[in-house]
């Protein structure tokens, strides 16, 4: 199951144009492979969603750190992402 992560910086709050967005986005994909695994023999397969009742994509939103210039060259960004997910 594929499951959706939309970071942005903690200090900025989500934008829900760039949810409906990824939710659109990831239906395409969907689709595609679909049409992809069809054209080359093997059926209309494809990856499921992780879906809300109404059938939706869902998307996580996830408030991160900004790490500044300085940082991203001595701390591993998805290091910095990591600790943002698992901290309180």
């Amino acid at each position: 199951m594929v499951r959706l992560l939309y970071f942005f910086p903690s200090d900025r709050a989500a934008r829900p144009e760039r949810v409906a967005t990824l939710r659109q986005l990831i239906k395409d994909a969907q689709e595609f492979y679909a049409e992809q695994m069809e054209s080359h023999g093997f059926g209309k397969k494809t990856f499921t969603l992780e879906t809300d009742a109404a059938g939706e994509p869902v998307v996580h939103r996830v408030a991160v750190r900004r790490i500044g210039m300085a940082e991203t060259h001595s701390v591993n960004p998805w290091r910095v992402v990591c600790i943002s997910i698992h901290s309180p």
